[in-house]
C-alpha cells in the first residue's frame, strides 16, 4: 500500500508522543450545503441557504436561550409518520458540552428545558412509517427570535458547516472541502472561505478568512485545502465556511474535520 505525504502526516500525529492524549481526542466531521448561492452574495453553507428560506448568513444568539423547536408538517409528531424525535448537539452558556432529546409536535412547537448558546447538530433519531422527517424543522432561538439550525425535509439532520469549539477544549482543523452540485454541464467557479471568530463569548468579537479555495468544482469530486501542520483553534472559536459562485442559484456542499482535545 502507497501511503501519501498526508496519510503518513496522520499517523505521525496518532502516534509516538501524541499517544497519551489519544484518551482525551475526540473528532467532528461538520458538512453542510447551500442550495441558493449567488454571485454577489457571501453565503453561509447552511440549510436555510436555499431558494425559499432565502437567509444567507447564520445567526448565533447572543446569549444562551430556549430554542423553539417545530415542524411545518403535521406528520413529524410522537404518532406521525415522519420524525418523531429529534436530538440537538450544542453548548451551554459557559460553552460546555450539552445535548437534549426532543419529541415533536407536528406544527406546535416545543421548548427546549436546556438553554443552547450554540447549537451544532440537529439530528431526527425517530421515525414514523415514512422513514424521514416529513416536514422542515427548525430550532428558532426565544431569545433573539431567529433560526440557529434546521433540517430540511427529507434530510433527517441539520447540514450547516458550522462549529462552535466548546470550553477547555482546543480545535485542529485537517481540511476542508467543497464541491458544487452538479454532474453535467461545464465546471462551476466557486470561493468557498473558511472564517473563524474566536472569544465567541464577547459581543466585540467578529469573523476574520482564515483561508480561501477557489476552484473550478465539476461536481463529482470534492476539491480539498488539506493543513500541514493541522490548523489551530482556541476554545470557544465559532468556525464556518462560506461562498460565492460564478453562476446564481448554485448548489455547493462543503465541510471540514476537526479533531477536538481537551486542555
Amino acid at each position: 500500500m502507497v501511503l501519501d505525504k498526508y496519510t503518513l502526516w496522520k499517523w505521525r500525529f496518532f502516534r509516538g508522543a501524541y499517544q497519551p492524549l489519544l484518551e482525551q481526542m475526540d473528532w467532528v466531521n461538520v458538512f453542510g450545503k447551500a442550495t441558493n448561492v449567488d454571485t454577489d452574495v457571501n453565503t453561509d453553507i447552511w440549510d436555510r441557504a436555499n431558494p425559499d428560506d432565502d437567509q444567507a448568513i447564520w445567526i448565533a444568539p447572543v446569549s444562551a436561550a430556549s430554542h423553539s423547536i417545530v415542524s411545518d408538517d403535521a406528520a413529524d409528531g410522537s404518532g406521525g409518520s415522519g420524525a418523531r424525535q429529534v436530538t440537538i448537539k450544542g453548548l451551554d452558556s459557559d460553552f460546555n458540552p450539552i445535548s437534549e432529546e426532543i419529541t415533536l409536535d407536528g406544527v406546535t412547537p416545543v421548548l427546549t428545558t436546556k438553554q443552547f448558546r450554540r447549537i451544532n447538530n440537529m439530528k431526527c433519531d425517530k421515525f414514523g412509517s415514512g422513514n424521514t422527517n416529513a416536514g422542515e424543522i427548525t430550532a428558532t432561538a426565544q431569545a433573539i427570535n431567529t433560526v440557529t439550525a434546521q433540517v430540511c425535509a427529507g434530510l433527517g439532520q441539520s447540514l450547516m458547516a458550522i462549529f462552535c469549539i466548546p470550553e477547555n477544549t482546543t480545535g485542529y482543523m485537517t481540511q476542508y472541502y467543497g464541491t458544487v452540485d452538479r454532474t453535467t454541464g461545464a465546471p462551476t467557479k466557486a470561493a468557498i472561505t473558511l472564517l473563524s471568530r474566536e472569544n465567541a463569548g464577547t459581543l466585540t468579537a467578529g469573523f476574520i478568512v482564515e483561508n480561501n479555495l477557489v476552484a473550478q468544482f465539476d461536481g463529482n469530486t470534492d476539491v480539498p485545502r488539506r493543513f500541514e501542520p493541522f490548523k489551530k483553534f482556541p476554545a470557544k472559536t465559532d468556525i464556518k465556511l462560506q461562498c460565492v459562485a460564478s453562476s446564481n442559484n448554485t448548489g455547493i456542499s462543503a465541510g471540514f474535520d476537526v479533531i477536538l482535545i481537551k486542555d
